[in-house]
């Protein structure tokens, strides 16, 4: 599989997550870890190419992030700027797509928005 090629899933998937990101820069988003959920703001998103095999990937970077375990819980709060890299659309969501996937982790990040955590 030739993962650099425009023309390959694998691409269009990063391509994809990139479009759907910029929709949401300068707003609290979720990023979905496979084992955890972080949560933040999003400032930043980019296309990098990782590893010495050069695979492409959308750079996403948030502000003041909160790692959830996906029972709901915190698992803990992350540096002042964190990245995360994706290739998927669905790995990123925004606040009502992590209400409806996530609605635990939703529930309990009320009170650090509230607080004004991620500003």
């Amino acid at each position: 599989m030739e993962i650099n090629n425009p023309n390959s899933s694998w691409y269009h998937g990063v391509e994809k997550a990139k479009e759907k990101s910029k929709k949401f820069i300068g707003k609290i988003v979720a990023v979905d870890q496979n084992t955890s959920i972080v949560v933040g703001k999003l400032i930043n998103v980019e296309l990098d190419k990782l590893w010495q095999f050069q695979y492409p990937y959308c750079k996403l970077q948030l502000s003041n992030p909160l790692r959830f375990r996906l029972d709901g819980l915190l698992q803990y709060k992350m540096g002042d700027f964190e990245v995360f890299f994706v290739n998927k659309p669905e790995m990123v969501m925004d606040i009502s797509e992590l209400s409806q996937r996530f609605p635990k982790i939703y529930e309990n990040i009320q009170k650090f928005i509230k607080e004004q955590r991620f500003d």
